[in-house]
């Protein structure tokens, strides 16, 4: 062999273990996750009524490493762990959105929604008082009878 072939043969083999080396690398990248994490709210159960303090808790499962949780009431973020310890005497007496949410590593987020409704009737509302007789603006004098209305949520009005 002379010294061009031996030159040739050497650039395509080369050639040849570049060529191979890029295709296995190249095939070996791992696959792109696109998949976001599937997230259950454990507690409570869509439409549940609530009323004090109630556990929020919820799991995630992914292919892959989940690396962030949030629990959001109403839009607003109130933890980022898998678990809220919620005090809804704070809260309106209506409905409110639960979103619980989970990111992987390949940043794929998933999330479930539930709706439940706060009843804390009673627990945060005295008892009201409206005065019968005398009217408003009435001048009284010597012995008056005096009768209150008194409504309670509950039904829970003692004896005045």
């Amino acid at each position: 062999m002379n010294r061009r072939t031996t030159f040739l043969v050497i650039v395509v083999i080369c050639l040849v273990v570049s060529v191979a080396f890029v295709l296995l690398v190249y095939n070996n990248q791992p696959a792109q996750d696109d998949v976001s994490p599937v997230v259950m709210i454990t507690t409570p159960s869509p439409g549940e009524v609530l009323a004090g303090s109630v556990v929020i808790v919820f799991n995630a499962t992914d292919e892959n490493l989940i690396d962030m949780y949030e629990i959001y009431i109403d839009d607003q973020l109130k933890s980022a762990t898998q678990s809220y310890a919620w005090d809804t005497t704070t809260e309106s007496n209506t409905a409110h959105t639960v979103k619980c949410r989970a990111r992987d590593a390949s940043e794929n987020w998933g999330e479930n929604t539930i709706s439940v409704s706060v009843d804390n009737v009673g627990s945060n509302s005295a008892p009201r008082i409206s005065l019968d007789n005398p009217r408003d603006g009435r001048v009284v004098s010597n012995m008056t009878t005096i009768s209150v209305s008194v409504t309670d949520e509950e039904n829970l009005i003692a004896d005045i």
